[in-house]
Order: structure tokens, then C-alpha cells, then sequence
């Protein structure tokens, strides 16, 4: 920076200049007008700058708290899954233990049988026989109880081992879905401008590319339509940047209410919208665009008890053979820099001329 450079109008164009994160748009651009209103302060930039730092640490704060969050989730999981592989290797244990312990008992009763076989025929009279009988029996039964003894220990234990194996599959589907709303959550706040409630400029990207991929496969109609709010800035400079926010959402909730379903409008930047109309003709479209923008300038929008004139214009494109996203967007904006040229309040509709 040369001596004679201002700092503020430098960090002015530092401002201007940057490419921003979507979810910083709005708070840069309200430092920026601050900054220009502020500029004959030699030392209001200082005051700007801490303003940027200090949003700049919450946004990636943010983000780390979330990536925090997930790597948490994460080593848990690895953790519970560690301890399930346990639990089935041990119930596993457990049943090869009945398998040893059942061939055991058949050896077992097998020898028995034949100690009761030689024995009963060496004996000398029956009551001898009796006696070696009875207590061959009294071994066997001893033995047979040993063993159902030792099934139903491990039954039970096998019980408790797989209710602890659901407790943590339960808990891992938990806290599965307790994630699983955080990210959709984190999504929304992502592609949701916070003004308008509209989606972004992040989520009309996404979705211009999978209309585009669509059209380009099936050759449906699909039109553009780009809109800017008429002399917003002195809506802003006249009644507070309050009630500029208050301007946009009044207009997203006209937008909302006009289209379908299948349409799509989001707040591209600033006080420009960009509107999707799939399945419409280029005359469709410019007839919901002009009732669109007759709703916006019939319906009263009062500051306080002050009625202010809110009106916008337009460009209505249809995508063509050839057609990038980027080349229709860039026709659609000719079409609304002649509506405002023209005058404003009013829609202006792209003729296909290159």
C-alpha cells in the first residue's frame, strides 16, 4: 500500500474485489455500505476490519465445531462396532463350547452304557446286578444333570451377551439419526438464505446443473428468468437496510406463492433473483412473469405507517439449442438491463438474439 493510498478506500475494493462464501454475502456487503457511508473517518476501516475477522472466525468456527462433531461420532462408532465383533465372538465361544460340551456327554453316556453292559453281565445274582445297575444309573443321571446345568448357564449367558449386542446397535441407530438430522440440518442453513428463507446461490447452482442435464436429455421446454428489486439501494439509504431485508422477503413470499411445485427461485445476491420454470413455454413463462411482477407492485408494503413503493423487473430467457446454463443466464441479464433501461417495473423477454 503506497503512502498516499486511503485504508479505506483500499479495504473498499478488498471487499468489492473478493469472492465471498454464500453465508457471508449479506453481513460483507452491509460492512461495505457502512465502510462507504464512513469514508471521510480516517480510521473507520480499523473498526470494518475486526468486524470481518470476527466473522470469519465464527464461519469457520462453525465449520470446525461440525467437523469436530462428526470425528467424535466417528471414533464412537469404531469403538461400539469393536465391542459388537466382541460380543458375537463370544457368543460364538459360548456354542462352540455347547458343541464340545454335548460330544463330551454322548462320550461320556457311551462309556457309561458299556460300564453298565460288562458290568451287568459279570454280575454274580440279581441283587448284585440291581446294585451295579442303580449306581451306573445314579452316575449317568448326575452326569446328564452336569451337563443341562452347564446349557442352561450358557443360555443365559448368550441371552445377556445379544441383549447387550441390541442395546448397542440401538444406541448406534441413535445417535445415527441424531447425526443424520445434524447434517441435513447443517444443508439447509447451507443452501438457505437467511433474509429471504429462499434457497441460495449455492442451491440454485446444484440445481441449474440437474435442470440443464435434464433438459439436455429430454428436450422439455425450460426458461430462466432473472429479477432485480428497482432502485433498491434508495429503499435502503431512505428507510434503513432493516427494511430492506423486510422488501426481500415480502418479494420471496410473492414468488412462493405463484409457483408450482416443479419451479424453483432463489436469491442469487444482493436484490437479484433467479427464477427456473420447467415444462414452460417461452410464453408461459413471460405470462407468470408479468403477473408476478404485478403482484409485487399492486401489493402495498408499508414501513411502519409509511406506504413504500416496491416494484422489480425482469428477463425471461428459454434454453435454447447450443445453450450453456451460463449463456441463458447471461441473455436473461441483457433482457432485464433493457427492462430497467426501459424503465423499470416491467419485464422484458429474451428473443434469442446472440
Amino acid at each position: 500500500m503506497s503512502a498516499n493510498t486511503n485504508p479505506n478506500e483500499a479495504l473498499s475494493r478488498l471487499l468489492h474485489t473478493q469472492k465471498w462464501p454464500n453465508r457471508l454475502v449479506d453481513s460483507i456487503r452491509q460492512l461495505q455500505e457502512r465502510l462507504q457511508a464512513d469514508m471521510a473517518n480516517p480510521g473507520a476501516w480499523t473498526s470494518v476490519l475486526e468486524e470481518i475477522v470476527l466473522l470469519l472466525l465464527s464461519a469457520f468456527g462453525g465449520a470446525e465445531s461440525d467437523l469436530k462433531e462428526t470425528k467424535t461420532f466417528l471414533v464412537t462408532l469404531d469403538n461400539r462396532l469393536k465391542e459388537i465383533d466382541s460380543v458375537i465372538n463370544h457368543i460364538q465361544t459360548i456354542r462352540d463350547d455347547a458343541m464340545e460340551s454335548n460330544r463330551d456327554l454322548q462320550e461320556s453316556l457311551g462309556m457309561k452304557m458299556g460300564r453298565v453292559h460288562r458290568d451287568g453281565l459279570a454280575a454274580t445274582d440279581l441283587d448284585a446286578f440291581r446294585e451295579v445297575v442303580g449306581q451306573h444309573l445314579n452316575s449317568i443321571q448326575a452326569r446328564i444333570e452336569q451337563h443341562l446345568q452347564g446349557e442352561r448357564d450358557r443360555i443365559q449367558e448368550e441371552a445377556r451377551n445379544t441383549e447387550r449386542m441390541r442395546d448397542q446397535m440401538r444406541s448406534l441407530e441413535d445417535e445415527e439419526q441424531k447425526l443424520r438430522g445434524k447434517l441435513a440440518e447443517a444443508l439447509i442453513l447451507a443452501t438457505t438464505d437467511r433474509v429471504t428463507g429462499l434457497p441460495n446461490r449455492t442451491a440454485y447452482d446444484r440445481r441449474i446443473r440437474e435442470e440443464h442435464l435434464r433438459w439436455k436429455r429430454f428436450r422439455r421446454p425450460l426458461c430462466l428468468v432473472v429479477w432485480d428489486v428497482d432502485d433498491f439501494k434508495t429503499i435502503n439509504d431512505i428507510y434503513g437496510h432493516r427494511t430492506g431485508d423486510e422488501v426481500l422477503g415480502f418479494i420471496g413470499r410473492i414468488f412462493l406463492g405463484r409457483l408450482r411445485e416443479t419451479d424453483f427461485v432463489a436469491r442469487y445476491g444482493g436484490e437479484e433473483f433467479v427464477m427456473l420454470l420447467p415444462g414452460a413455454s417461452l410464453e408461459q413463462a413471460s405470462r407468470v412473469a408479468e403477473e408476478i411482477r404485478r403482484g409485487v407492485s399492486d401489493r402495498p408494503f408499508n414501513a411502519g405507517m409509511k406506504r413504500v413503493p416496491v416494484t422489480i423487473s425482469c428477463g425471461v430467457c428459454e434454453f435454447r439449442n447450443g445453450d450453456s446454463s451460463d449463456s441463458v443466464f447471461g441473455r436473461a441479464e441483457r433482457a432485464l438491463y433493457q427492462a430497467k433501461q426501459a424503465g423499470k417495473n416491467r419485464s422484458v423477454v429474451d428473443q434469442g438474439f446472440q
